[in-house]
């Protein structure tokens, strides 16, 4: 059934949807599209200041240079920042990597900042605890060969080159030993290690370089980058180190704030969210209405399918429709109907309570601690934006034990002004990432009951 359900659901989009052709340039339609993005992460308890703030930001950086990071697909960096309030989140123009506190702010490191400064980023551990020879791992205490004085040796080496050939600034993904870090800091080398996978990805991408894969490789020119400059950033009590590529504009970071740590890693992926969406809106430019609107649509059209759509070459393809009971055809509907009631209603948890017009199927919510009554319905109001209160609309509770919504015949005219209106919406969403959200969803659930079958098979 969830096969058939999601295939008549992709039919649905393709055919019937109202759906919009967003205009990329303009700014507006693009900021609300990523202020519904983040208002659908609830668990971040964005403020509506807060969304509008880091959206700007988020949109300032897409349209900068939108044809590199296009092409890339990436060029926003973020940089959690825990202490701070998610409104003192800014933007900066560059690669931010954060500087270790043991690195004084004296003549060496102002050194390092002027002219063009010379880099190399090192995915190999320069720690000397482990690697890798002919293809197999030798621990620090093998007896096989002498680990220690292998690696140490091939480090201190690659080291040296770095000297000779003038670096400036070393970035290791891994972890640099304590002696190593020591000698090159005598050199006049600021050394940044931890970089992890992404930051490293970021500034051997901006720099054009070939980053050293192994401390047994040999150091060549094409592994020395440089960059047109680098700034030390003071933020709150934090150093930071902004490294500016040759290519102005090319890379952004977003120093992302918040209070706690749990709070930062909503954050940093409801942020990373929002980037995807622009790429992809980039390729596939249809929204649809936002704000859970879609999902109660959706929620509805479920609800709507019945027994006798199924064609007889349907019937042949989902050959278990046929041997469902009507009780059966309306429990399986109605409980993926609820798993888009759910989403709808998790938009909406701060609001009061929830419903459906029967006409247009658009979610409406009452303001928080408000009761509806016959007399006063104007206080609802449609989560996406695009319909006002019309006193002569029918509205059900949106519940999540019964999902009692259907299908109503819109005329075209009333499609055309809705389609018409979409753009104008306050919340907006992307065809594309809810088309790909749905499949996933579904993709799931099967998963999930082919397990659960092959297990109650061997019991």
């Amino acid at each position: 059934m969830n096969s058939y359900v999601h295939e008549r659901i992709e039919q649905e989009l393709n055919e019937n949807f109202v759906t919009k052709i967003l205009d990329i340039g303009n700014a507006s339609n693009m900021l609300t599209l990523v202020k519904s993005i983040l208002r659908s992460k609830p668990v971040c308890q964005l403020t509506e200041d807060e969304i509008e703030h880091l959206s700007i930001k988020i949109l300032k950086a897409f349209f900068v240079n939108a044809d590199s990071q296009i092409e890339m697909q990436y060029g926003l960096v973020i940089v959690p920042l825990q202490g701070p309030a998610v409104i003192q989140s800014h933007l900066i123009s560059g690669i931010v990597l954060k500087l270790p506190k043991v690195i004084s702010l004296g003549e060496k490191l102002q050194t390092v900042c002027k002219g063009c400064p010379k880099l190399v980023v090192v995915l190999a551990s320069l720690a000397g605890d482990q690697q890798v020879i002919n293809g197999s791992l030798f621990p620090e205490d093998s007896e096989f060969v002498p680990i220690n004085d292998v690696t140490f040796g091939a480090i201190w080496r690659l080291v040296e080159s770095f000297v000779s050939a003038g670096v400036d600034i070393v970035c290791c993904q891994k972890v640099v030993h304590p002696s190593v870090r020591k000698y090159l800091e005598e050199k006049n080398v600021l050394v940044i290690d931890r970089l992890g996978y992404q930051s490293a990805k970021y500034v051997y991408s901006a720099t054009k370089v070939e980053p050293v894969e192994s401390i047994f490789d040999k150091f060549t020119n094409a592994n020395l980058g440089s960059i047109l400059k680098a700034d030390v950033h003071v933020f709150c009590n934090e150093r930071f180190l902004i490294l500016h590529p040759c290519i102005p504009d090319q890379f952004h970071t977003i120093m992302l704030c918040a209070n706690d740590e749990n709070t930062l890693d909503e954050l940093k992926a409801a942020l990373s969210s929002a980037e995807q969406s622009l790429f992809h809106v980039i390729k596939e430019p249809k929204v649809v209405f936002g704000g859970g609107c879609f999902e109660a649509q959706i929620a509805a059209f479920v609800c709507s399918i019945t027994r006798k759509d199924v064609s007889s070459e349907e019937k042949l393809k989902y050959r278990r429709l046929a041997e469902l009971s009507e009780a059966k055809w309306f429990v399986g509907l109605q409980s993926i109907a609820r798993s888009f009631v759910r989403i709808a209603k998790s938009i909406h948890k701060q609001a009061g309570d929830c419903y459906i017009d029967s006409t247009f199927n658009h979610l409406w919510v009452l303001p928080p601690r408000t009761e509806i009554t016959t007399i006063n319905m104007s206080g609802l109001s449609c989560c996406c934006g695009c319909i006002d209160y019309v006193a002569s609309l029918d509205f059900e509770p949106l519940m999540l034990d019964k999902v009692a919504c259907s299908i109503s015949s819109v005329s075209e005219r009333v499609e055309d002004d809705l389609r018409m209106n979409l753009l104008n919406a306050q919340a907006l969403d992307s065809l594309y990432l809810k088309r790909e959200s749905i499949s996933s969803a579904f993709e799931l659930c099967n998963t999930v009951l082919r397990v659960g079958c092959s297990l109650e098979s061997q019991v």
